[in-house]
């Protein structure tokens, strides 16, 4: 406190040097940083951060006093006086316009952050704090260097007014953030603007291309954040890719309509390089999405659109920067953010509209062959064209689409590059797999499949051509007898591809007019992928076949399939009366009905569970499958006619199913005994069968009975106590899946009566002999908290029945003997305990 001395001022100097540049080691960086420290956590050094900033020239220390008086404001404005809070400020101000332009960029930014700070904070205080807009202008009109700090200033202040940084209440921070758009925002969007049309029209007079490319970059940064501002607090997450609409607010409504601010982010963009000339794209983006209800009518609105289509246009007819791949991505979003919003039936008015498509079909062609770049930046062309053809069918009299001419072409050459990149991959490096973001191929086929279906006909008749060579030579080469992997493989993964596109196209069933002609298609199709199954069983018993990554992608695929034909033609709200789809199936591949359809896809699901049981994916996939059938009332009465259903039901152990046996899925075999139980009681003969049902568990139950019985509490180690180790964990698993399939009282009951008195207190001792295990405890504490889940009313015994006092009884024995194991042993980790104690606290 009090005035700052030579020798302290050149203490911490060195100390900022030792914590930002010179130090040596992390314990001397921790020191000088412990230090320091004081300088941002006691409110009564803040005159002397600010004697320090105002006496030293060292860059560090500058830098540590900027951000330590923004830590301390931050965290103790309360505790300042409004002088001292408005002193700060003015000298912040006072030193960026005298010293600015000679700091070093890093502690500018760091000035810059705590003027930004102090202005937000004391903006409904002080009416100084709240005109620092307008004292930023006077940097505009001094130097160049002046002017872009002027730029930054403002770009920071929006950033601070546009996020809560300061931890205030929300309702505070949006009553400044509403106060600051209402009063300044579009101020200082004409003032980017205007700067932008001074530096395209060389009225800046002579500056330097460093100064250049700092102006540019502030202002077209300043325009972004003006227009990317969250004007009416929704909070937008900056972190997904949806397009959303930019709320402007009314009173810009004469800047946006403007002709001069369109054409003038087309020039900066046509005049700069990356990154700024992708900052361009981006306002251009966010200007095609303002909100309808900004133009007082359609005409207005039709104006701005047109004009914003003849530069998309000029853009394509030179492809100025678009061999950059960040001005290649922006671009590709502006498309998509123009059929976003606006409506088919609004751009075939514009006279500029039968070009603009020519020129973006061919755009869209070429990128597809030989685009360079990353397929997000292709996900958007995908989605402009799904958005202009799923919009035909609302498109009535106000013009022609032309969408017959260029989607056909735009979509072979969609499918035929997925192709090639697939084969090419695996070509040059057969272990990278191109399916393997399952996710991303998700995301495209969604937005490839309604093209597809747009001029059906045409697009299935190709798919369908793409089909035979690509079996006919993989038959070729399994029937050479010499393995042949490598080759094996890059026609697996092409095939693998269009079974994938083959299924989004059959799921996308539901979002297209369907007609007879349509399903008959979807036969054929879906018959050329049933036909891949016969190729998966020969491909398993090459050698290499049950490793092959190319193989577990075809099966992969294949489930893929299965499920939308689910959602299509088997599922609750699926017209399974499609008599036209079985025919064709029936006429190509001998299926006739949903029933033999079901048994098909049964038998593949089951084939799975067994031959990949150690590749978790598939199995999971399987049994989500599994569990769609099972869901639907109609799908689940037939699944209980399939043999491989009944066959399942009386044999579930692992010795039929292997990948029971798996350690690493323990949440599938949990599904799987779930989905099985839930088939057995849509039988009203179920319960009948419950005993022959539970009979593969009991080998398992009577081997730990004896184990038990025998092994007490810190006995010693040995093999048998690890085996039953296993066992237990494995039964208790696959008991509470089928506790999770008991929803209603009779069934609960049965279950409840063949568990106690025989095995249920048996269980109960595996939290004495592993009380310290959570491999164990965790499923026990999972399996007890299911069985007393009164879900459905299921807990419900005759009145007469001790059964209620006697489930109290196990649960609470469990919970004490886990209790007192766990307070009385030795410090756990936080999964051994905490994870337990929150299941036991269910």
């Amino acid at each position: 406190r009090g005035k700052m001395d030579a020798n302290t001022l050149q203490e911490v100097e060195a100390l900022s040097q030792q914590l930002y540049g010179g130090a040596t080691s992390n314990e001397a960086r921790a020191e000088a940083e412990r230090q320091l420290s004081v300088l941002s956590t006691n409110p009564e050094m803040l005159d002397n951060v600010r004697q320090i900033l105002e006496a030293t020239t060292q860059p560090f220390t500058q830098h540590l006093a900027c951000t330590s008086a923004a830590k301390q404001l931050t965290a103790n404005w309360g505790r300042f006086s409004a002088q001292q809070r408005l002193d700060m400020r003015n000298f912040t101000l006072t030193f960026l316009a005298n010293k600015g332009p000679t700091c070093e960029s890093f502690v500018v930014v760091a000035l810059v952050s705590l003027l930004a700070r102090i202005t937000k904070l004391g903006w409904f205080e002080n009416s100084e704090h709240s005109d620092v807009p307008k004292e930023v202008t006077q940097f505009l009109s001094a130097s160049v260097d002046h002017c872009v700090i002027g730029l930054q200033i403002f770009n920071e202040l929006i950033n601070e007014m546009n996020v809560n940084k300061t931890g205030q209440p929300l309702s505070t921070h949006r009553k400044k953030s509403v106060s600051f758009r209402d009063r300044n925002l579009l101020q200082i969007f004409q003032i980017a603007l205007q700067t932008l049309q001074q530096l395209l029209s060389g009225t800046l007079g002579q500056i330097s291309p460093q100064q250049d490319s700092r102006l540019r970059e502030q202002s077209l940064r300043l325009a972004l954040g003006c227009l990317s501002y969250d004007f009416i607090g929704t909070s937008v997450d900056e972190s997904t890719e949806d397009v959303g609409t930019v709320q402007i607010p009314s009173n810009w409504r004469s800047v946006i309509e403007d002709e001069s601010t369109l054409s003038t982010m087309l020039q900066a963009y046509t005049g700069s390089q990356p990154p700024q000339s992708a900052q361009a794209m981006e306002c251009l983006s966010q200007l095609a999405s303002v909100r309808r209800s900004l133009f007082p009518n359609q005409e207005c609105r039709q104006v701005f659109l047109t004009r914003l289509l003849t530069g998309i246009a000029g853009i394509l007819r030179t492809r100025q920067g678009l061999s950059e791949e960040v001005n290649f991505h922006e671009f590709c979003r502006l498309l998509s953010r123009v059929k976003s919003n606006f409506q088919l039936s609004e751009m075939v008015k514009s006279e500029v509209y039968p070009d603009l498509l020519a020129l973006v079909a061919a755009f869209t062609v070429e990128s597809f062959r030989s685009c360079p770049f990353a397929s997000n930046s292709l996900y958007y062309l995908l989605q402009l064209w799904s958005r202009m053809v799923t919009s035909v069918a609302y498109l009535k009299g106000d013009g022609e689409s032309h969408l017959d001419r260029y989607v056909p072409d735009v979509t072979q050459t969609y499918i035929m590059s997925k192709l090639q990149s697939a084969r090419a991959s695996l070509q040059a490096n057969p272990s990278e797999d191109p399916l393997e973001n399952e996710e991303q191929l998700i995301d495209q086929l969604d937005s490839a499949s309604p093209l597809c279906r747009y001029q059906y006909d045409r697009m299935a008749e190709f798919l369908l051509s793409l089909f035979d060579p690509l079996v006919t030579q993989l038959q070729a080469l399994a029937g050479q007898g010499t393995a042949m992997p490598a080759q094996i493989e890059v026609l697996e993964g092409e095939l693998a591809w269009l079974v994938y596109i083959v299924g989004a196209v059959v799921g996308a069933r539901g979002t297209s007019r369907s007609s007879e002609e349509h399903e008959l298609l979807d036969g054929d199709l879906c018959a050329k992928v049933f036909q891949t199954i016969k190729w998966i069983e020969l491909r398993q018993s090459l050698p290499q076949g049950p490793s092959s990554a190319t193989l577990q992608r075809l099966e992969l695929a294949l489930l893929y399939v299965f499920q939308y034909f689910r959602k299509a033609y088997i599922g609750e709200q699926s017209n399974v009366t499609s008599t036209n789809l079985y025919a064709r199936l029936g006429e190509r591949v001998g299926i006739s009905d949903h029933v033999t359809v079901m048994d098909v896809i049964m038998n593949k699901t089951m084939s799975n569970l067994k031959v990949w049981a150690q590749h978790g994916e598939i199995v999971e996939k399987s049994l989500n499958l599994f569990q769609e059938l099972a869901s639907g009332y109609s799908s689940s009465k037939t699944l209980l006619k399939l043999n491989v259903i009944v066959m399942a039901l009386q044999h579930h152990g692992p010795s039929q199913l292997p990948f029971l046996t798996v350690s690493g899925n323990p949440r599938n075999r949990t599904n799987f005994y779930m989905t099985l139980t839930r088939i057995l009681l849509m039988d009203d003969n179920g319960l009948m069968d419950f005993e022959a049902y539970m009979a593969p568990f009991l080998p398992v139950l009577r081997h730990l009975t004896a184990f038990f019985s025998g092994q007490m509490p810190g006995g010693t180690e040995g093999p048998s106590r690890e085996e039953a180790k296993t066992l237990v964990t494995g039964v208790l698993r696959d008991l509470r899946g089928v506790c999770i399939g008991m929803a209603n009282r009779r069934a609960y009951t049965m279950l409840f009566d063949w568990l106690y008195p025989d095995y249920l207190p048996m269980l109960v001792k595996a939290a004495e002999v592993w009380c310290y295990d959570s491999s164990v405890t965790t499923p026990l504490l999972k399996f007890f908290a299911e069985i007393v889940h009164n879900k459905c009313q299921r807990v419900a015994f005759e009145s007469s029945s001790p059964n209620g006092i006697l489930l109290f009884r196990e649960a609470s024995r469990l919970l004490v003997t886990y209790g007192r194991r766990i307070l009385a042993g030795a410090p756990l980790t936080y999964k051994d305990r905490c994870e337990g104690i929150s299941v036991a606290a269910c």
